[in-house]
């Protein structure tokens, strides 16, 4: 992490942990990396949990033990919620 000008900065490969090694099962490296993201920007476990859908639950369950990647996830929920919630909150402080 840097700290530039009150700027913090992260590199995601420090962010992800980098012992998740999944790719010999049935699916490939591709679909690691689609966990990965897809727990980072707040999809539902149940999507996880679909066996016809792309994620990964066991990278769900490595991601959910990783402070770091639990903090990301929750700040892009937070973001999204603020982007849907945007017209509502501006209008709550006129």
């Amino acid at each position: 992490m840097d700290i530039q000008n009150n700027r913090f900065t992260y590199n995601l490969a420090d962010l992800i942990p980098a012992d998740i090694n999944l790719s010999g099962e049935s699916y490939g490296q591709q679909y690691d990396i689609i966990s990965k993201v897809a727990y980072l920007i707040g999809v539902p476990k149940k999507i996880f949990e679909n066996e016809n859908e792309p994620p990964k639950l066991e990278i769900y369950n490595r991601l959910e033990l990783e402070k770091k990647a639990r903090i990301i996830r929750n700040l892009c929920s937070f973001r999204t919620q603020l982007e849907r919630s945007f017209l509502k909150i501006c209008q709550g402080f006129a």
